[in-house]
């Protein structure tokens, strides 16, 4: 039953960081076309989506071990 629960907490913070990135590229795009700077803008665009990167490789290696390794069939 944890397993299952961390597994629904994972999905949703992923769901969040998804939901982040997608804030933060509108944000980068309105100010490209406000012509405002956007350095800022977009290095912290990249750190959230590097997160959401890493939190996805993380639910993949705890889903693998929840399978546990794959035998050879012969």
């Amino acid at each position: 039953m944890s397993r299952s629960l961390d597994s629904a907490r994972t999905d949703w913070q992923i769901r969040e960081a998804q939901e982040r990135v997608t804030q933060q590229k509108a944000l980068v795009r309105r100010r490209i076309v406000q012509g405002t700077p956007t350095q800022a803008s977009e290095d912290q665009l990249r750190q959230v989506e590097q997160t959401l990167l890493r939190m996805k490789e993380q639910r993949g290696h705890a889903r693998a071990s929840e399978i546990g390794p794959k035998t050879a069939v012969r």
